[in-house]
């Protein structure tokens, strides 16, 4: 997604990158503080995730993280891209380009107005798993048993 953001961004867009509070520590931490200073035309801002607070620098549980996500952070993302519509001398959020995990973008931009896509970012194996998953639980196929 952030490559995506840094072409849309060379061909002129402004991008608000939103990220969640514990992944833009993490990029703080790996990158340095620097890499997210932003830009006029190019930001930074987080939404929470949920989960309780965690220092620890790993990749979180990501089943638990997209319940987390899909419960808490639709209210969050609203309020932000409100607060962007509403910032002078930004212009108006005029799409949203979300994460295929990230499903709460799709109403996000529906409360705001605003045509939405979603990207999967993960491989085409993952995607397919990730469309078939009920199908297997319903076929007893998942989860494994012992």
């Amino acid at each position: 997604m952030m490559h995506l953001s840094k072409l849309l961004h060379s061909r002129g867009f402004h991008i608000t990158f939103v990220n969640t509070e514990y992944n833009h520590r993490r990029l703080v931490r790996s990158q340095g503080p620097e890499s997210v200073k932003g830009l006029t035309d190019f930001r930074f801002e987080t939404i929470p995730d949920g989960l309780p607070l965690s220092d620890r620098n790993v990749t979180q549980y990501v089943p638990l993280l997209g319940d987390s996500t899909r419960k808490n952070s639709l209210a969050p993302l609203v309020a932000l891209l409100h607060r962007l519509n509403s910032m002078p001398g930004v212009p108006p959020v005029s799409y949203v380009i979300s994460d295929g995990l990230m499903s709460f973008g799709i109403e996000a931009a529906k409360e705001v107005g605003v045509p939405e896509v979603q990207f999967w970012t993960a491989s085409a194996c993952s995607f397919m798993g990730y469309l078939h998953y009920r199908e297997l639980i319903k076929r007893g196929i998942f989860p494994f048993k012992d």
